[in-house]
């Protein structure tokens, strides 16, 4: 109604500016606020930019993203000029952050950062027992770690990056290879993996009848390939952050732990050539020997997949201010199932009882983090025939800055 009084009013007095056509009138608000209107042979007309406003208003449109070049973030400044769909994103993201990611902050406190760049060497071994034959136990280790060295690049929750494996680097062949992503909030984690391993293992051999023991360097007759999902609920998750030991963008105030529950879903398929292990064996006196061929199957395949459950806990213990040693241990009791047309047993269902262990120490001071972290993942397998266990071990030196 004000600037309806206004526009009456300036059209009463329209006869007296019939020489300021083309100019402008600058109305003074209440609030202090100026509103310019334009004389014109159409009469008095509101202009909504003045050329200098919709300057100043295009400078403004840009300043996020030049701040942004800058590295800096200024979401929770609604003069800021997001674009609506950089604005959408953010309000979802803040929705989820609210509902998803909150802590009591006597336990737990934000890093206040949202950037960080991280510098990764990770190192794994693959362990391998089994029973291929009665009165036969064979034991398969890796002659050398798998290392990969890579380095990422994160913003919130979202994080890129590339890793190089070390055999890569140095020219030879790529025997084992690994991807993994993860998610963890206040709440929850969830994570995928797949590893593949053709990669050359020692192989001990052990006669159980007559107690001989025998080794073959070298063995290349084994491949291991597997896959899985995991996923689990933090029942403290006000008070417990996992996210402070292995993420990196929470601090953990005071010492505190939780009950993990959620489900596993895991696949291994293994390929074991007891053809290729018919070269000269070792004893334990020096001596050399050499297994019949007649007395060795020509192949052995487990080709299963594993319906679990989890149950498990974890903890952080707060070492000083800097200082943070978190530990997780997990069981996966559940279902095994054995594809009929590519494992040695059949089509068969079994007892799964899995675990998986987690071990974290984090040095944290202000912008800086350093982090060194063993995780170890054990697949069992036992059908009264069939016998094998396969773990997965690996060491990660993490080291990033936060900005």
């Amino acid at each position: 109604m004000r600037h309806i009084a206004i526009i009456m009013i300036l059209a009463t007095c329209s006869v007296f500016l019939s020489q300021a056509k083309n100019d402008t009138v600058a109305v003074v608000q209440a609030d202090s606020s100026v509103i310019h209107y334009a004389i014109t042979d159409a009469g008095i007309q509101k202009i909504t930019d003045t050329p200098a406003a919709a300057e100043n208003k295009g400078k403004a449109k840009r300043f996020w993203l030049e701040q942004l070049k800058k590295g800096k973030t200024y979401f929770n400044d609604s003069t800021v000029h997001y674009p609506r769909f950089i604005r959408t994103c953010y309000n979802l993201y803040k929705w989820g952050d609210k509902t998803f990611n909150s802590y009591d902050t006597t336990y737990v406190k934000s890093t206040g950062m949202n950037w960080k760049v991280i510098l990764k060497n990770n190192n794994w071994f693959d362990f391998f027992q089994c029973r291929p034959m009665e009165n036969v136990e064979m034991r398969f280790y890796n002659t050398a770690p798998s290392t990969t060295i890579g380095a990422y690049v994160s913003f919130m929750a979202l994080s890129v990056g590339y890793a190089i494996d070390l055999d890569k680097l140095l020219g030879r062949q790529i025997t084992s290879r690994k991807f993994e992503f993860s998610f963890t909030c206040a709440r929850f984690f969830a994570e995928f993996y797949r590893t593949h391993n053709t990669g050359k293992m020692n192989v001990t051999t052990k006669d159980l009848k007559d107690k001989e023991k025998f080794e073959i360097k070298n063995y290349e007759g084994l491949r291991r390939k597997s896959w899985g999902i995991n996923a689990y609920y933090f029942l403290n998750h006000n008070k417990y952050a996992q996210a402070a030991s292995y993420c990196y963008s929470k601090y953990q105030r005071r010492s505190a732990g939780s009950m993990l529950v959620g489900f596993n879903v895991s696949h291994q398929d293994i390929y074991f050539d007891a053809a290729k292990a018919t070269t000269e064996f070792v004893t334990e006196n020096g001596e050399t020997v050499k297994i019949p061929e007649e007395e060795l199957q020509n192949e052995t395949i487990f080709n299963y997949t594993d319906y679990c459950l989890s149950f498990g806990y974890g903890y952080n213990w707060v070492l000083g201010k800097k200082w943070l040693l978190n530990g997780t241990a997990i069981v996966y009791p559940g279902l095994k199932h054995a594809l009929a047309h590519a494992s040695s047993d059949g089509g068969s269902n079994y007892f799964a009882i899995n675990f998986k262990a987690k071990v974290g120490v984090t040095y944290s001071h202000r912008h800086f983090f350093a982090s060194l972290v063993g995780n170890f993942d054990s697949h069992m397998y036992n059908t009264g025939i069939y016998r094998f266990s396969s773990v997965l071990a690996d060491l990660s030196l993490i080291t990033g800055f936060r900005f």
